[in-house]
């Protein structure tokens, strides 16, 4: 007589999942000058829904669908804009000496500096790639999926390895429309002894941009002190090259870092020809409430280029670019204060309080021909995941 034989089936455990995000962020002075009235209030709402899934213990993935909605208000124009977009779609499964995943994925390395999400912007950047994560080594191959450059689908491929130095990743971006080809070298290294915490990342790129050879590089450095675990001290410092001549650009590209926070939280400096210094303070007020001061001084490292936000691109005046090609106007950028508080009443739902005061160096005051002024900027955000 035979048995029947028993067939062990996972089924499929689903969980919806819907987020939301509101904010308003208010720019005084945007650009920094008082010979004009520009300021800008954007009312930003974005909203996800779909879905994770597993079977069994070795198969999982991802469905989400982005809407986002943005109305802005200045004193020459209002106006409201909205997009859609296939925010996540992955499987992932796990291996004995791998983990595959397939598809539309958040690709995030070390401290977000070349590689991120970047979530601040209402659209984040994703990847449509082949993934294979091991402990040791993290390789993906594929394109961009969504960036805030709505130009911006480049070939990616990356090869990271981490081991007892620390983390090395060779990245490449490719993008013929774009005239981008260029392969960057990056090593993240990190340590800590007690209460005292030290970082250091270096990148260099090689390849062409814009017709030139490149050739750029990047550096960082932080050190923090947190003896009593509610507070810690901080002091960092970012160089990041720039410049070109007639067949050579030494302006460094940040790949798909995050822009917000690491540099300021205005946004107003980006990851190219700076030289940027920040010390601050991070204290748990609560179990629910947290709080950031710093303070960012801001210089060009080559005053014969530009100054760059977060976006890549220079900054603009009353008079145009933020640009003295005959480096007269010296490096000299300015400072900024930021004050910011975080509150997150339950595990859902997170309110965002950030402030940031900017006051011009000599750089912009020469190019704002005397009129330079203080810039404010406020944002205050709602987020909540269900």
């Amino acid at each position: 007589m035979e048995m029947p034989i028993a067939m062990d089936n996972p089924a499929i455990d689903w969980k919806p999942v819907i987020e939301i995000r509101s904010r308003i962020i208010y720019n005084d002075n945007r650009d920094i000058s008082s010979a004009t009235n520009d300021y800008q209030t954007r009312w930003d709402n974005r909203l996800r829904a779909g879905f994770d899934f597993k079977y069994g213990k070795d198969v999982s993935g991802q469905l989400r669908y982005q809407y986002n909605h943005s109305t802005l208000w200045t004193p020459n124009l209002n106006n409201s804009d909205d997009g859609s977009n296939l925010f996540l779609a992955n499987v992932s499964v796990k291996r004995p000496f791998a983990t595959f995943t397939i598809g539309r994925q958040i690709v995030s390395k070390g401290d977000r500096r070349l590689v991120d999400q970047s979530d601040f912007s209402q659209r984040p950047k994703v990847f449509d790639v082949v993934r294979s994560q091991t402990p040791s080594f993290d390789l993906m191959a594929g394109k961009v999926g969504m960036t805030s450059n709505v130009a911006d689908y480049s070939n990616v491929g990356m090869l990271a390895h981490t081991w007892r130095a620390g983390e090395t990743m060779a990245f490449y971006r490719g993008n013929n429309k774009l005239d981008v080809n260029n392969y960057t070298l990056d090593h993240r290294w990190t340590t800590k002894t007690g209460p005292y915490q030290l970082a250091a990342e270096g990148a260099l790129q090689k390849g062409k941009a814009g017709g030139k050879a490149l050739n750029s590089w990047f550096g960082h450095l932080r050190a923090q002190y947190s003896k009593q675990a509610a507070t810690t001290w901080y002091a960092e410092a970012n160089i990041a090259s720039g410049g070109s001549s007639a067949t050579e650009t030494t302006l460094f590209d940040p790949l798909y870092g995050t822009g917000h926070t690491p540099y300021g939280l205005a946004d107003l400096q980006g990851l190219r020809n700076m030289r940027h210094l920040e010390i601050g303070v991070r204290h748990q007020l609560k179990k629910n409430l947290s709080g950031v001061v710093s303070f960012n001084g801001y210089g060009l490292y080559d005053p014969s280029d530009g100054w760059y936000n977060t976006g890549g691109s220079i900054n603009r005046g009353a008079a145009g670019p933020f640009r003295d090609a005959t480096g007269k106007s010296g490096r000299d950028v300015g400072h900024e204060f930021n004050l910011g508080l975080t509150f997150t009443p339950n595990k859902r739902d997170t309110v965002t309080l950030e402030l940031a005061l900017f006051k011009p160096g000599n750089f912009v005051q020469k190019l704002n021909a005397g009129n330079a002024k203080n810039q404010f900027w406020g944002l205050l955000s709602y987020q909540g995941k269900f």
